[in-house]
Order: C-alpha cells, then structure tokens, then sequence
C-alpha cells in the first residue's frame, strides 16, 4: 500500500468529508469515515482497524458518563413534580415583556446548570427533558427549542 504525505492525505480527508457533507451525511458519520480514512492512508490499515476497535470502547468507558442516566431521572422528577412548569412560569412572568425573554432564562439557567454539573452532555439531556414541553407551552417554535 502506497502511504501519502501529511498534506496529501490531509486534502484527501477533508475533500472526503466535505463531499460526504454536501451529499447529506450526517456529521458523525461523516467525521467517523474521514478520521478513519485519514489513519488508513497516513499509517495503514492495521493501525485504522485497531482504532476502530478501540476508540468506542475507550470513549464510552468513562465515570463521568455513567452520571447521565441519574441526570435524566432527576430531570424527569422535576417535570413530574410541576417545579418545572412554576419556575417557567416565573421567568415568563418576570421576562415575559422582552422579546424571547424565556428564551434567553432557559439559556443562562441551562449555562448555570452546566457550569455547576460540569458536563455538557449532562446538561443537554437534562435541558431536552424539561425545557422543550415548557417552552412549546409558551408558544415557542420547536426548532428554537432544539
């Protein structure tokens, strides 16, 4: 197998990714398939297999990924128990009057939320789970929401 300069394979890689883009690949696998193309023309295709094999169990083996699912109970109690509904009902009550005011409460509670739990993906999850009902409720468009 003939292996490339770093330039060369760099333009092969991104050129894949964004033709792999514009014909409407998702963006994770459209990244999946140039990072795994990248390794196979820069080192070979024992080093990309391996990778393949071992980057998603090492990606997912991680503690601070096994919070998540407690996160997302926690989120779901708190719809349950209607504190979700009051406190939305608060913040559209006191920035109800400016334009996509319950927008930007959700967006600095949610910026809150993350700096204290320190994960990203965490605060996603949580945010999807009690936000979205709250704000379609309130007249928000979905795709704000999203």
């Amino acid at each position: 197998m003939a292996t490339f300069s770093p330039e060369v394979t760099g333009y092969i890689v991104v050129s894949g990714l964004l033709l792999a883009l514009m014909m409407g690949a998702h963006i994770g696998v459209a990244l999946g398939l140039a990072g795994f193309a990248g390794i196979y023309l820069a080192v070979g295709p024992d080093a990309a297999f391996a990778q393949l094999t071992a980057i998603p169990f090492g990606t997912t083996n991680s503690f601070a990924l096994a919070v998540i699912p407690l996160f997302i109970l926690m989120g779901s109690f708190a719809t349950v128990s209607g504190i979700t509904t009051e406190l939305f009902r608060m913040a559209y009550v006191w920035l109800g009057s400016l334009r996509g005011g319950l927008a930007m409460a959700t967006v600095m509670s949610s910026a809150a939320f993350g700096a204290a739990s320190g994960s990203t993906i965490v605060n996603a999850a949580v945010f999807t789970r009690m936000a979205m009902p709250e704000m379609a409720r309130f007249g928000y468009d979905v795709r704000l929401n999203a």
